[in-house]
């Protein structure tokens, strides 16, 4: 057991960045089938419950708290996780307008607008987390 710790400690952050790496394809995955769902669901082809939602949020969300534990310890990694953030607002809004340009209100999934707020929600707690980071680590530099 200790062994593992001390060949993490030794490896300069190279195992959190290839675990990030597979968890950001996890989530894209997750991304991707739950977008499917939610669109089946607006099309009376099935619905997506909350404990579908949630599933996706713990998913997004150990993406997310990877991310910022290497974002942490190496400050140059990109960030590539506002994909699926830019993805999950462009087809709320895609389907809000929809809706109301053909005046159907009932097509909107019922998981979106949890969705929105639950991905909108992990967003802001990362960025968060690199301004802390920021102010703290930073301020002398």
């Amino acid at each position: 057991m200790t062994e593992n710790i001390d060949n993490e400690k030794n490896d300069n952050g190279k195992n959190h960045e290839k675990r990030t790496r597979v968890l950001f394809w996890i989530a894209g995955v997750a991304t991707l089938v739950h977008l499917l769902l939610l669109s089946l669901e607006a099309i009376g082809k099935g619905a997506v419950t909350v404990e579908m939602t949630f599933f996706y949020f713990a998913v997004l969300g150990t993406y997310g708290g990877q991310n910022v534990l290497v974002r942490w310890k190496n400050p140059r990694e990109k960030r590539k996780g506002e994909l699926f953030v830019y993805a999950v607002w462009t087809y709320t809004a895609l389907f809000y307008f929809v809706s109301v340009f053909l005046n159907k209100p009932d097509i909107i999934p019922s998981q979106l607008a949890l969705t929105w707020q639950g991905v909108t929600v992990l967003f802001f707690g990362t960025s968060l987390s690199k301004m802390i980071k920021d102010f703290f680590f930073l301020k002398d530099k």
